[in-house]
């Protein structure tokens, strides 16, 4: 058995090691030092030494812009529509309430036509009388026709009674006309869904008198729903039925619903300097109600070919000029040279040059924070187009 003392290290080896770790380390430190110091060689002081800064650039491309306009609006029904009884009178009974969904020629509210009733009844009859009157009277214009050819009756007496059928003839008519006067009135004791839709408000009940006019019940259509849009003015001549629009609801976050143009009210809202576009799409399911709000993205072609920039190339001046930086070649080096540009529309993270920027030039990109006019620059990374 080894005595324990003889397993443990003696202080010559502790030392050892400990000196052995010391060197690795030094000589680890001298590597990462040496391997620096060959990059800043290498890469770093040739940079220094000529002042060069590293910049990406790109090159623009002039192309057809298409533009997508994002607006929020407001779904409204076509049809919105406050009822009122056409006659005065007693509600007996109400058919719907808030929230039921009707069919065009439901009857919705019925009102006391007992008095009504009792007119109807009474032109019909005297309407029946008169037809009874106007069929006696034909038939003694028949026999006097006929007792004329025989000269059994002066001629008068044939010519008054065909004078009679006329008469009776008449009289029937304007009978025929109080009838369906009668009937009309009647008739209007009900109050009819005009269209199809659901009722978003019961303004009555039963047992209570209204006038002629008076709101009873709103109807609201859920077939034909527009949703109302305010375009900036300048958009005004670029919009029409062609113009692709897709609409976006938070209630159906996974779903995109195309729609088109319906119509533009040309009609500038002074205050905001818009106009109103209605905007209409599919709606069989009932799922969009009005007063949904939802985001319309519209989707603008327009003709001409524009040059674009990202918003980084772009700088600014605190007087509120813009320009960018432009790589030149110099004396075998790449120089950098500010050019003062116009802009114009900003789309989303393009921005529209409108002059001042040929359609050649590189344009730097990335590192133009602090360049100076004339500057040496290092290009470290080239895209040939804006939208890379």
């Amino acid at each position: 058995m080894i005595p324990p003392f003889k397993m443990c290290p003696s202080w010559i080896e502790i030392t050892s090691i400990v000196q052995i770790q010391d060197q690795i380390s030094r000589k680890f430190q001298v590597t990462m030092q040496l391997c620096l110091l060959m990059f800043c060689m290498v890469y770093v002081f040739p940079l220094l030494a000529a002042n060069a800064v590293p910049v990406t650039v790109i090159q623009p491309q002039q192309e057809p812009l298409t533009e997508h306009l994002p607006l929020t609006g407001t779904f409204t029904s076509k049809r919105n529509a406050a009822l009122s009884p056409r006659v005065s009178g007693l509600v007996t009974h109400v058919d719907v309430d808030a929230g039921s969904r009707i069919k065009r020629g439901d009857v919705l509210i019925e009102m006391d036509a007992t008095l009504a009733k009792i007119d109807m009844d009474r032109a019909a009859a005297a309407v029946s009388e008169a037809r009874a009157a106007l069929d006696e009277a034909e038939r003694l214009a028949e026999e006097g026709r006929r007792l004329l050819k025989q000269r059994n009756i002066p001629e008068s007496t044939a010519l008054s009674r065909e004078a009679d059928v006329r008469l009776k003839q008449a009289a029937l008519t304007r009978l025929q006309a109080d009838y369906r006067q009668r009937v009309e009135v009647f008739e209007r004791h009900k109050i009819i869904a005009p269209f199809n839709g659901v009722v978003s408000r019961k303004l009555t009940e039963d047992g209570e008198w209204v006038d002629t006019g008076t709101a009873v019940l709103n109807l609201v259509s859920t077939e034909e729903l527009r949703l109302d849009v305010q375009v900036p003015q300048e958009y005004y001549p670029l919009l029409d039925e062609n113009t692709l629009v897709r609409v976006y609801l938070d209630a159906f976050p996974d779903e995109v619903f195309q729609a088109h143009i319906n119509t533009k009210v040309p009609v500038n809202t002074a205050s905001v300097r818009t106009f109103l576009v209605r905007v209409l799409l599919d709606n069989h399911d009932h799922n969009i109600i009005p007063g949904m709000s939802a985001r319309a993205v519209f989707t603008i072609a327009h003709q001409n070919d524009v040059v674009t920039l990202p918003r980084d190339a772009i700088m600014k001046k605190a007087t509120g000029q813009t320009y960018v930086w432009i790589a030149e070649a110099k004396d075998d080096k790449t120089i950098a040279r500010q050019l003062r540009v116009k802009t114009g529309k900003t789309l989303a993270n393009q921005v529209v040059i409108e002059s001042g920027l040929p359609i050649d030039s590189i344009v730097i990109l990335k590192g133009n924070e602090t360049l100076n006019d004339g500057q040496a620059i290092n290009i470290i990374d080239t895209s040939i187009s804006n939208k890379d």
